[in-house]
């Protein structure tokens, strides 16, 4: 594996796009559906998480009788539907510009979700921002998501970066402690829509992506 280059990883609801509003709305509707009250507080803990994570615990606190594969399967396919179907997918503010930035710089830049592979795909794909992307790893390609490390440690084997050079970028407290737990550097974007996150394991927290990314990039 070579060591002169670094890499850097994405995540990408909440980082890419700004879909978290539109997630909390489309499981609300679904937990009213199964008879159950999940408060948005207590959904937006699961920011970040694998779906595996958020359905267990819910299905065991609130005595959900589907099974967790079903409960998963459901909410990827509602999510699926709904960017697959909407006029226009929310980008964060600046992420292009930033992509722009980093592709200038000898960094290869991979993206790592929670989310499907098959929906980071159409997302790329819809707003044209696949071929930044070296690599692209899913939520179903791992074992353990988020805050497990392991999404991140495949992302940066695929880029043949040693994870002591790379670099996260993430929006939850899940994704921090992934990242972390990674041996990488981490950046917290601080997304108002994500809800209240503690991003304090960070090794830099900013409320907007531009120079200050790049300049710790550059470091």
């Amino acid at each position: 594996m070579t060591t002169d280059h670094w890499c850097f990883i994405f995540d990408m609801d909440g980082v890419i796009i700004d879909t978290e509003p539109l997630y909390l709305e489309l499981n609300q509707g679904f937990f009213r559906r199964c008879g159950i009250a999940v408060s948005v507080e207590e959904q937006m803990t699961y920011a970040g998480a694998s779906g595996h994570k958020m359905w267990s615990e819910i299905k065991a606190k609130y005595g959900l009788p589907q099974n967790v594969d079903w409960l998963i399967d459901n909410e990827k396919q509602g999510i699926y539907r709904m960017l697959e179907q909407a006029e226009s997918i929310p980008v964060v503010d600046g992420v292009r510009g930033l992509l722009e930035e980093l592709r200038r710089l000898p960094v290869r830049i991979g993206l790592a979700s929670s989310s499907p592979t098959r929906t980071v795909s159409l997302v790329l794909e819809r707003l044209s921002l696949r071929p930044y992307f070296s690599t692209i790893v899913g939520g179903e390609e791992i074992e353990n998501g988020k805050p497990e490390p392991d999404i991140f440690l495949e992302c940066a084997k695929r880029l043949e970066t040693p994870p002591h050079h790379s670099v996260v970028l993430e929006d939850s407290v899940n994704g921090v402690r992934a990242g972390r737990a990674a041996g990488m550097k981490v950046v917290a974007f601080q997304n108002p829509n994500s809800g209240p996150q503690d991003l304090a394991g960070a090794d830099l927290v900013v409320d907007s992506l531009g120079a200050d990314v790049v300049e710790f990039v550059r470091r």
